[in-house]
């Protein structure tokens, strides 16, 4: 099985936030009509790709630059074909866990992994008996088929993350949900 791994991003946090609230109003405005009720960002996570939706924000392009980077180092490859489904987490403590974010796997991808974004204190927990303190800036990538969950720790306000799911070797299903979008090697 591959390492799970950690990599540190930075960012112009408030900027970045400011940047999450408008991502998050382009979902309520496009994403969130054509949803079943009660599906919050992540339950209608294969409506959406976060790459396109943040497209053209600058922090957002900074970030997903430190972000393509860690996931080719993670694969000690600057040009083998890779694609990538993004989404974001948008929760309050109290929501967490109820509906997503519960105990899940992401096995139909090679790779999985997350970004936590805000200062809002949550532990990510792996069936392989691995508990991580999320912090802002933490980008964590691993097999896809663990399973986890988050969990809260009595926060306020809103926690934001980005999940996001990687493919070295996608198949048909993989591009008919239309979600994945090619990680073009660094120049």
């Amino acid at each position: 099985m591959a390492e799970q791994k950690f990599y540190t991003v930075s960012a112009d946090w408030d900027v970045l936030m400011t940047e999450c609230a408008k991502v998050y109003n382009l979902w309520e405005k496009i994403i969130k009509p054509d949803v079943p009720p009660g599906f919050d960002m992540t339950l209608s996570k294969n409506r959406y790709n976060l790459i396109t939706l943040s497209t053209p924000l600058p922090e957002f392009y900074y970030l997903w630059d430190q972000v393509f980077k860690n996931i080719r180092t993670y694969y000690d490859s600057s040009t083998d074909p890779l694609w990538i489904h993004a989404w974001m987490n948008v929760h309050r403590n109290e929501d967490l866990g109820k509906e997503s974010l519960g105990w899940h796997t992401h096995d139909y991808c090679n790779y999985h992994g997350f970004i936590h974004l805000s200062d809002k204190e949550t532990d990510t927990i792996f069936r392989n008996n691995l508990v991580v303190k999320n912090k802002r800036g933490m980008q964590y990538l691993g097999p896809g088929n663990i399973e986890h969950k988050v969990s809260p720790c009595g926060f306020s306000g809103i926690r934001v993350s980005i999940g996001y799911d990687i493919l070295d070797d996608p198949r048909d299903v993989h591009f008919d949900q239309e979600i994945f979008v090619p990680i073009f090697p660094s120049i």
